[in-house]
């Protein structure tokens, strides 16, 4: 079975990107995770910014689409600018 993650790049006017700490692991990363059942993959990707640091995004863009055929994964990466939170 194939999984779908979500990151969002989100950037503001100082060009400083935003990063969370994982939990999991002793990193910062981008704000995401994995994508709900039936969900479709921007509102994965506000979700996920919401849940990790409070702010709600809007998407702009995806940039990218990352796939690890051994993991039987794939990762969608958006880009998205903070309007609230």
């Amino acid at each position: 079975m194939q999984t779908e993650g979500v990151f969002t790049i989100v950037v503001n006017k100082k060009q400083e990107v935003l990063l969370v700490k994982r939990k999991d692991l002793p990193i910062w990363d981008l704000p995401g995770g994995r994508v709900d059942e039936r969900e479709l993959l921007e509102e994965a990707a506000k979700r996920e910014v919401r849940e990790e640091t409070g702010y709600e995004v809007e998407i702009v863009d995806k940039v990218g689409v990352y796939d690890r055929p051994s993991f039987h994964d794939v990762q969608h990466i958006y880009t998205g600018i903070v309007t609230g939170g």
